[in-house]
């Protein structure tokens, strides 16, 4: 079962990488076997935020949790919630992308 235990424990072994370049990332909630994150800090803003939570978060919780399914960015201002592939996502999240 993918629990927000499991979770902060893989984001735990990342975090200190976002953290070196001056950016953080916050689990917002765990449903089912995905999860929202937000980014925070200089994360937030940059440009390669999708390959680090695709290449590095993502990867990770996949190797250290096999049931885990999606990984979503959530976004602050987004009044618009959407999946990876830029249709409508169920929810009342504010989802920017889906991971």
């Amino acid at each position: 079962m993918v629990t927000k235990e499991r979770i902060e424990a893989v984001l735990d072994r990342v975090r200190p990488f976002m953290q070196a370049d001056g950016g953080d990332i916050e689990l917002v909630s765990v449903e089912g076997n995905s999860a929202d994150v937000r980014l925070t800090g200089i994360c937030a803003g940059c440009p390669s935020a999708s390959m680090t939570l695709h290449l590095g978060v993502e990867t990770a919780l996949r190797e250290e949790i096999p049931e885990f399914e999606t990984l979503r960015l959530l976004c602050r201002k987004s009044g618009e919630s959407r999946t990876r592939r830029g249709t409508p996502a169920e929810g009342g999240h504010d989802v920017m992308e889906s991971i």
